[in-house]
């Protein structure tokens, strides 16, 4: 468990959230790096707007820098610094 893991809570916006506390704290870095690389950025909003894994692996093929960045960055805060808070998260994506 990391020191962000066990409040209980994966993710609310109000600031007291596992994931909150990770991409401020142990994973700053990946969260950084994803948020100041258009790639990203662009791979991001292109999932946020689609329907579904059909369209997400569309992003990923327009975007595959981007989709690596943030892939990186779900793996460091879902299964690295919140497993047990952001375990409905996982979706059989952590190893």
């Amino acid at each position: 468990m990391t020191s962000c893991d066990g409040t209980g809570v994966c993710q609310d916006g109000g600031g007291a959230s596992c994931v909150e506390c990770a991409v401020s704290g142990p994973c700053f870095e990946v969260t950084d790096t994803c948020q100041t690389s258009m790639d990203c950025i662009l791979y991001n909003d292109c999932t946020q707007n689609c329907g579904g894994p059909g369209c997400e692996q569309d992003c990923a093929e327009k975007f595959p820098e981007g989709a690596k960045l943030f892939f990186a960055l779900v793996e460091c805060v879902v299964c690295q610094a919140c497993p047990m808070d952001c375990v409905d998260l996982d979706n059989g994506f952590c190893p």
